[in-house]
Parts: structure tokens; C-alpha cells; sequence
């Protein structure tokens, strides 16, 4: 069954107890329009997972337990996924870099 109106703080902490199921869950970070604080109704939630585990997974590997969270979890969940070397590496101009410079923590090991 689809949950699609529980609260931001809900889906995290659903989300991160889904995932730690499989992998190490070093961060979550909220971006987009809920971790600007300007959600829409129409919003989804944009997380980024960071995990030394996710280093281990293969793209395809990464999309299906991402796709399986958002199933169970709540449809509107995007996840994004990066191992914990590759977020630690500065970036110029990327998703990465914006995530690092306007996301949220909301979870953290």
C-alpha cells in the first residue's frame, strides 16, 4: 500500500529505517523544495543517500532498493544515491554540489 500524506519527519525515518535494512546509512540529506522550506502540493521529496555501501552497488543494484523504498515508503520519495567517497569530493557544478550547499541533514549515523 502507497502512503502518500505522512508528515516530511515520518518519511524520513521510514525511509532511513527501509534502507538500513540493506545498507549502512551514513546521511540523509533533505533538498529540493522541502529542504528549502517551499514545498508545493505537487512536491516530492528529494533525499540524497549517502552510504559507504552504496561504493559496493552497482547502478542498477542502487535503482531497485531506491525504487522498493519508494513503493513501500511513499510514492513521491526520489532518492539519490552516493557512496561516501564520492560525496566527500568537491565538486564544481553538479547535483552534488547543491545537495552539499542547500540540503538539510535529517539524519545522520
Amino acid at each position: 500500500m502507497l502512503k502518500t500524506e505522512a508528515p516530511i519527519g515520518q518519511i524520513v525515518n521510514e525511509v532511513a529505517d527501509f534502507l538500513s535494512k540493506y545498507i549502512k546509512v551514513n546521511k540523509l540529506i533533505l533538498f529540493g523544495s522541502y529542504g528549502s522550506g517551499n514545498p508545493s502540493k505537487e512536491s516530492d521529496f528529494d533525499i540524497a543517500v549517502i552510504s559507504e555501501d552504496l561504493e559496493k552497488m552497482t547502478i542498477l543494484e542502487r535503482m531497485k532498493l531506491f525504487s522498493k523504498a519508494a513503493i513501500l515508503v511513499d510514492s513521491r520519495v526520489e532518492l539519490k544515491g552516493f557512496g561516501r567517497s564520492e560525496f566527500l569530493k568537491p565538486e564544481k557544478a553538479s547535483l552534488l554540489k547543491m545537495i552539499k550547499e542547500e540540503g538539510k541533514v535529517v539524519y545522520s549515523d
